[in-house]
């Protein structure tokens, strides 16, 4: 604590700390006189906060409007049915989505995605989440629960699973209606091989997919790495 002068006049100063304060007798205060400054040159920014890396993966559909058995066996988003593109400046015209600017351009790289709809990491820590709209072309006569998976592996071991439930109540009004699935989480993939080191959008499996009462029309997956 500074110990100030007694009986100061106004306009005294006084330094305590290599911090100088000026007297305010009107106020009947000692104001900051010098702005309080901080060396912070040596610091470390051990948790990668001021320079996050990110990018960001498009999915569209392509084409004309399919029927269930055009997207047959494509458990995953992207596999035999439309595409994933990273969006970047480059390749606006694939995305039709242009970065504000180069300085918004995805700055998190060697992330691939193949045919089968998987993402392929190099190793490390990464928070996803996915946006998917869905258009819907079949309904039953019972309320019917669709699960969506968000899945990563890391060669045998699991690398982190989120997931989320859809319900579509039996209503022919919800035909070629719009649905939007939500879903994100952490990620830890450990593998030296990046081909190992997967993530993809599971929407049921390859003998029972959801693919036969809806289909993604587009959407997105964000990625940061953590560390």
């Amino acid at each position: 604590m500074a110990d100030f002068p007694n009986n100061p006049s106004n306009g005294d100063t006084y330094t305590s700390a290599n911090v100088t304060y000026a007297y305010n007798s009107t106020k009947g205060v000692w104001t900051m006189a010098t702005p309080f400054t901080s060396d912070v040159s040596n610091l470390t920014d051990i948790n990668n906060l001021l320079g996050t890396k990110w990018t960001r993966f498009y999915f569209d559909r392509g084409g004309s409007t399919p029927s269930p058995s055009g997207v047959a066996n494509s458990e995953n988003v992207g596999k035999n049915f439309g595409s994933w593109t990273e969006t970047t400046s480059a390749n606006s015209g694939t995305t039709y989505l242009t970065p504000y600017n180069s300085t918004y351009d995805p700055t998190l790289i060697n992330i691939t995605v193949n045919s089968n709809g998987e993402f392929q990491f190099p190793a490390g820590v990464y928070e996803v989440s996915a946006s998917i709209q869905f258009k819907i072309y079949n309904t039953s006569s019972n309320l019917k629960k669709y699960d969506f998976y968000l899945y990563g592996e890391s060669g045998s071991d699991w690398a982190g699973s989120y997931d989320e439930q859809l319900l579509v109540p039996p209503t022919s009004a919800l035909l070629n209606n719009d649905m939007i699935i939500k879903v994100s989480g952490l990620y830890v993939f450990e593998n030296a091989t990046q081909a190992n080191n997967k993530l993809y959008l599971q929407m049921g499996t390859s003998s029972n997919p959801v693919y036969a009462d809806m289909y993604p029309d587009f959407g997105f997956l964000d990625i940061k790495k953590l560390g």
